[in-house]
């Protein structure tokens, strides 16, 4: 294939790797991806200050090598390296996270277009932890987060100020760690897989704001403020353009924190750049000791636009008081009162769990027993029978759950340990595709030792028995996982079984390695694979097979990025090029100081694959590919991209190419990050397109050959687009 055809996926990829960050200055900060001993397997925060939320210490949002685990609904680029892709195992089933044993949703409520959007949203943990077991009591319910409020917490170390960490919780279930820079810094740079960088402004209320890579801020109220209940909430979130979504005002914190906020500290008014008003109501009184979350009305002018209305269990059964029941969003699709209206349901286990009750407990209090999506709501009502029936009349609350599972996305029964260790998908349909039917989970610890920093090896595994599957007509094979996590909760080889491990099944092993920063180096094929003892844990490397090798960036700003993809086979095997990333590190930085620190956007600088076996680094005839950038002036956005340019080498007629010059692609982007030109030119053949947006919807795209009807070639320059 001619390698052109792979630079518009090469583009993108460029661009992607765009949004990741380092912190420069003295050699402490020379890396995006760094370890902080002392917070690496150890959540050292309290809870928040509004939602009472504490994750575990394995439930970071991202993972040590800098990749993506849990996003936000905000614009919060808080991955070091989100572009790392090598990866992930099955380290999540259907919601599922393996290494934990907890059921984690990123529901979206209310979702519009906006250039700084503001997300109602929700996520869920059940195992948190507060030196034991905490069921998080905020206003979204036990163990539920309301995405759109996340918070800050502050550890300030006993006796070493410069081992302070910031926490960033923006969810139930994630989380990112800010390290000090100095012992009397008012920085705090991303690590233990994090990107970005706080920094604090003394002023009364103080305030922390987060320089996201892509030039996003995100601003936070501190901790001097009047009352506890205000500390490290949300203020506003800005992108270079200066497109603003906020809480109460966006000018002054102090306004913002009588006009935004109730006394507990609870959001009251948000808005979006589009000037849409996001208003939060609670109960008038407490449902389960708590005042709860019960609306958000958005509203343009004078017209509403969106509405989510949530609902708590009282004395009914399935939940305790202040279990989140139903969540009802509703959608204007006309002027005249046509509406769309979405309820999901949730039920939940009461009581201590017990196994060998009557009916067995197989749950604890507050834990998610089943979801009902709002599709599985709308079914069941339908197909209810009895007098006036069919009817939309939430005849699902009554419903037995047996009956409902039929009808749910999921149904969870528990450990003693509040991990998941029976679960179904889809309604148990059993069909065959994946996440259908029920599965059943064990959880395993090696005894590994917790040594200082970051342990490579195994530390624990969970082992899936999935739904039966038939690979004939008459054949049916009890298909089974075993996926193996380091101490951090990364994903580590992952093993296929035909049957019950603990037997003799056949089973096919994925070999997967870290090096000492928690980076894959290499993946194991399972015909690379000798013997796989599933005892012992052990995995024996054999001499044939194909095994992937990952060289990793060894200093630098971008230590631990992908340097060259190759492969070999066996262990011992000649190792062969496949292909190679090249980084920028100085096209886009922003400066701090006390101490001196350089904020750092790295992008990708040249990309080369080898098609031909026996090929050297960088050689003679490997496949080129070059970027370039440009940034926009000023000291308020030097992140943003003005302009990207994609350049390959020209291909000669020999490998049926031209003799001209290579296929460049430049883009032009705005400073909210949107693209709105892209110029391709093919040996002078030169292609516009063209794409107006208006609150982040494009509203027109024109592709014209013919340049000059859609702009002078002094416009294009300006754009940074070349001459016509």
């Amino acid at each position: 294939m001619r390698y052109s055809q792979s630079l518009a996926r090469s583009a993108k990829l460029s661009l992607a790797f765009s949004t990741t960050v380092a912190v420069l200055g003295s050699s402490a900060f020379a890396q995006i991806l760094t370890t902080n001993d002392d917070t690496l397997t150890t959540y050292r925060a309290g809870v928040t200050a509004v939602q009472g939320l504490r994750p575990r210490p394995e439930q970071r949002g991202v993972n040590h090598d800098g990749s993506m685990r849990k996003a936000s609904t905000h614009r919060l680029a808080v991955a070091g390296n989100p572009f790392e892709r090598v990866w992930s195992g099955e380290a999540e089933l259907n919601g599922v996270r393996l290494d934990t044993g907890t059921w984690t949703t990123s529901d979206v409520d209310i979702s519009l277009p906006a250039s700084s959007p503001w997300v109602v949203g929700r996520s869920y943990n059940a195992r948190q932890d507060n030196s034991g077991h905490l069921a998080s009591n905020g206003y979204q319910g036990f163990n539920w987060a309301q995405s759109s409020q996340p918070e800050i917490v502050l550890y300030e170390h006993a006796s070493d100020d410069a081992q302070d960490v910031l926490y960033l919780v923006y969810g139930a279930d994630r989380y990112a760690e800010f390290k000090r820079a100095s012992s009397t810094a008012n920085t705090y740079k991303g690590t233990n897989g994090a990107a970005g960088v706080f920094e604090r402004t003394d002023a009364s209320p103080d305030t922390w704001a987060y320089y996201a890579p892509d030039g996003v801020v995100a601003t936070f109220f501190g901790f001097d403020t009047a009352d506890a209940d205000h500390k490290g909430q949300i203020w506003k979130v800005a992108d270079p353009a200066g497109n603003v979504a906020y809480v109460g005002s966006t000018s002054s914190a102090s306004a913002a924190l009588s006009a935004g906020y109730d006394a507990s500290g609870r959001i009251t008014d948000a808005y979006d750049s589009a000037g849409r008003h996001f208003d939060y109501a609670y109960t008038g009184s407490a449902i389960g000791g708590v005042t709860r979350l019960e609306s958000v009305i958005v509203t343009s002018g004078a017209t509403e636009v969106a509405r989510v209305e949530y609902g708590y269990y009282g004395t009914e059964a399935y939940g305790e008081a202040g279990d989140l029941k139903t969540v009802t969003t509703t959608t204007p699709l006309t002027d005249s009162g046509v509406n769309d209206i979405r309820v999901k349901y949730y039920r939940y286990w009461e009581g201590s769990h017990d196994p060998e009750a009557d009916p067995p407990v197989l749950g604890h209090d507050h834990a998610i027993m089943l979801v009902l999506e709002a599709e599985g709501a709308r079914r069941y009502d339908w197909n209810e029978g009895g007098a006036g029936e069919p009817e939309f009349d939430s005849g699902f609350t009554s419903a037995s759950t047996a009956t409902l599972k039929s009808y749910a996305s999921g149904y969870f029964e528990y450990d003693s340990s509040r991990r998941i260790q029976n679960a179904m998908f889809a309604g148990n349909c059993g069909c065959g595709s994946a996440g259908s039917g029920s599965f059943a989970l064990s959880y395993g610890t090696s005894g590994y030792t917790n040594d200082a920093g970051y342990d490579n090896e195994a530390a624990r595994r969970t082992v899936v028995d999935m739904p039966n599957c038939a690979t004939a007509p008459s054949t049916t094979v009890t298909p089974w996982i075993t996926q193996y996590f380091d101490e951090l909760g990364q994903a580590l080889s992952r093993v296929e079984h035909d049957g019950d491990p603990s037997g003799s099944p056949t089973s096919w092993a994925t070999h997967v390695t870290r090096d000492a920063t928690g980076c894959v180096v290499t993946i194991g094929t399972p015909a690379s694979i000798t013997t796989y003892t599933h005892s012992s844990w052990a995995i024996t490397d054999g001499s044939v097979g194909l095994v992937r090798v990952y060289d990793r960036v060894a200093s630098g700003e971008a230590t631990g990025f992908l340097a060259d993809e190759l492969w070999r086979e066996g262990s011992g095997g000649t190792e062969e090029f496949l292909k190679s990333h090249v980084w920028w590190t100085n096209k886009a930085t922003k400066g701090f100081t006390s101490p001196t620190i350089t904020l750092v956007r790295p992008l990708v600088k040249e990309q080369w694959e080898y098609p031909e076996l026996g090929e050297s680094q960088y050689g003679s005839t490997a496949n080129k590919i070059d970027y370039d950038y440009t940034t926009y002036s000023g000291v308020s956005q030097p992140l943003a991209l003005t302009t990207s340019t994609a350049t390959e080498a020209a291909v000669s007629s020999g490998k049926n190419g031209d003799t001209g010059s290579g296929l460049t692609v430049a883009t032009h982007y705005t400073l909210d990050g949107s693209d709105d030109f892209n110029a391709r030119n093919d040996g002078g053949n030169r292609i516009v397109r063209y794409k107006l947006r208006v609150q982040g919807l494009v509203t027109e795209i024109r592709n014209d050959a013919d340049t000059s009807a859609l702009e002078s070639a002094d416009q294009l320059r300006r754009h940074g687009l070349g001459p016509n």
